[in-house]
């Protein structure tokens, strides 16, 4: 019903349809039966009829499911039991405070410790079983890829957002989606790159301006700008204007004297309406994900997608915070650039290819920092995972159930990588560490796997290629500048005293569909020598 809200059909399909049922059946009951029963009695017994039939229907399909498990020589993921609560709604409100306010993965690493690495989350009576076992997402998407999708609730979810495209469809929709996509990804389409030389150019410039003026750039906010230039470019041949502006339209540092001014002009300025409405659209999708099955309820009174739909260029935004951490790593791939490509020509495919330790470092930041930390597959009719422990019997996955993955837990876990694993370290690609990853490739999945692998991989690591040369061509160092980040965007003292990258990170990350920085990246940089 497009003309109501997303809260009002749920409750018209999940109470006002079926307590309308169960009065008109009672009646015509009572009826027959010539038992006289006052209104005032029939209709509270027809709505408590509702949560009564639900209850049955759980403790059957929890039986069901047990009984099938048995049957499969398998049993079912134990369930977290966080703090008893109808519909573990205690957990719920944990983990929606978690995900506003701490690091991703916080929480899930003690649940970890105490019920080990899968689990069954049960969210309001649902199976959400979370894995970090490389052979449960080996199977998942590529080994029973017919098993599992996305699911109705997920897309329904992101239908607002991502409409139905090779993102959000299942089965022969999402072929015919991928089919179509697919020549984009052309050998030849992805290794043109001079297409997109002028727009990275440009933000070099604008860059250039805002630094001569002594304060911090939001390299968040200007590389957004600049993917949505490469991306439209690409796509369609032409580009947005999103980098056609002055540098005063940049959003200014908290630091500067203008910064309140600043925050009202960017919200206002046109160029930055559809990068504003696309992330206000991914938080709601977010939060929709994570509510389960009954998110239309925190949605009454409005459908908060209706009028809202950022490309986020996460990854190169958290390797140059990455480099600025780390100033020798900053220094050796300069270095490398220099060398083999020089202080200001544009780069070749074939120059790319050659960049060894470049290729080590953005996969490196993708391991720690991945741009998508979370995802989810749904179960279609049953499936079996193996047991970590194989004197164990494996794990059934119940028909309709999701499995979520932690992209970014697994990126981190000493488990996988061993006791450095919250390190950055670009070596670990070249020298005998790799060998973790060649063992088991599933530990490393930045761009998902299976036949639903990112069309757009390539393309991706040649523009991170292309933009990271251009603008370690064009600086010598890069400089965090934390007085320039809102308050919402510091980090707590408490974080210091965290575990793995938690007690490390120097920005906050901010989580919806994708990962970026709460409240920008603020840098400053020193020109190069040539520049």
């Amino acid at each position: 019903m497009a003309w109501t809200t997303p809260g009002i059909d749920f409750l018209a399909q999940k109470l006002l349809f079926p307590a309308s049922l169960n009065y008109g059946a009672l009646r015509v009951s009572l009826h027959f039966l010539k038992y006289p029963v006052p209104e005032w009695v029939l209709i509270p017994i027809s709505v408590l009829v509702i949560p009564l039939r639900s209850a049955a229907t759980i403790a059957y399909r929890r039986r069901k499911y047990r009984l099938e498990a048995e049957a499969r020589g398998a049993r079912l993921a134990p369930i977290l039991e966080y703090s008893p609560s109808l519909g573990n709604t205690k957990l719920i409100e944990y983990m929606t405070t978690i995900w506003k306010t701490g690091y991703p993965g916080d929480g899930f690493w003690g649940f970890i410790k105490q019920f080990g690495t899968f689990f069954n989350i049960n969210p309001v009576f649902t199976d959400v079983i979370f894995s970090l076992e490389p052979e449960h997402i080996k199977r998942v998407l590529a080994t029973d890829f017919d098993c599992f999708g996305k699911g109705e609730r997920h897309i329904e979810a992101l239908q607002g957002v991502l409409g139905s495209g090779v993102f959000s469809s299942d089965g022969e929709m999402w072929k015919f989606h991928r089919t179509m996509a697919r020549p984009f990804f052309s050998r030849d389409r992805v290794t043109d790159l001079e297409r997109f030389d002028k727009h990275i150019q440009e933000a070099i410039a604008l860059m250039k301006q805002r630094i001569s003026a002594g304060y911090a750039v939001d390299f968040q906010d200007l590389i957004q700008r600049t993917t949505m230039a490469l991306a439209t470019e690409f796509l369609f041949g032409a580009a947005v204007n999103s980098l056609q502006i002055s540098v005063e339209d940049l959003p200014q540092p908290f630091n500067h004297p203008d910064y309140q001014a600043s925050v009202q002009a960017f919200s206002k300025n046109p160029a930055n309406e559809f990068s504003d409405a696309f992330l206000r659209a991914q938080t709601v999708a977010a939060e929709r994900d994570r509510a389960g099955w009954v998110w239309p309820l925190t949605e009454l009174f409005e459908d908060r997608l209706k009028n809202d739909m950022k490309i986020i260029a996460a990854t190169s935004t958290f390797l140059f915070y990455l480099l600025s951490q780390h100033p020798e790593v900053y220094s050796r791939l300069r270095a490398e650039i220099l060398e083999k490509v020089g202080s200001t020509k544009r780069p070749t495919y074939e120059d790319i290819k050659e960049l060894k330790y470049l290729r080590a470092v953005i996969n490196e930041t993708l391991r720690v920092l991945p741009p998508v930390p979370w995802d989810v597959r749904h179960c279609k009719n049953g499936a079996i995972l193996p047991s970590p422990n194989p004197k164990e019997k494996p794990i059934y996955v119940p028909p309709e159930a999701s499995v979520v993955y932690g992209i970014l837990m697994m990126g981190t876990s000493e488990d996988l990588w061993g006791p450095d694993a919250a390190e950055f370290d670009p070596d670990r690609w070249i020298d005998e560490r790799k060998q973790r990853y060649i063992a088991n490739p599933f530990i490393f999945i930045p761009f998902n796997a299976g036949p639903r692998i990112c069309l757009g991989q390539q393309l991706a690591y040649n523009e991170m290629s292309l933009i990271i040369i251009r603008f370690m061509q064009a600086f010598s160092s890069f400089t965090l500048d934390e007085t320039a980040f809102p308050p919402e965007g510091r980090v707590p003292e408490e974080w210091a005293s965290g575990e793995g990258r938690k007690a490390k990170e120097r920005f906050r990350p901010k989580v919806v569909l994708t990962m970026s920085s709460e409240g920008g990246m603020w840098f400053k940089a020193k020109l190069g020598e040539d520049h």
